[in-house]
């Protein structure tokens, strides 16, 4: 079975960050986040794998050919 994906809150709390700029960073692709429905939810695999690469640079999701 697949892990849990994280809440926002939850994320924003192991960043420090306010809420409002995670949406951000998810909206514009600069962390890993995935969007179901109205709400963003975050991968702790890939989260993890980002922060340790220094959070930089721009994560890009893979388009829906690429997933397949």
């Amino acid at each position: 079975m697949p892990e849990k994906l994280l809440r926002a809150h939850k994320v924003a709390a192991i960043l420090d960050v306010p809420k409002p700029h995670l949406y951000k960073l998810a909206q514009t692709g600069a962390i890993p986040a995935i969007r179901v429905g109205r709400v963003w939810r975050f991968d702790a695999r890939r989260l993890q794998e980002w922060m340790e690469a220094g959070g930089v640079g721009s994560w890009r999701r893979p388009r829906v050919s690429e997933a397949r």
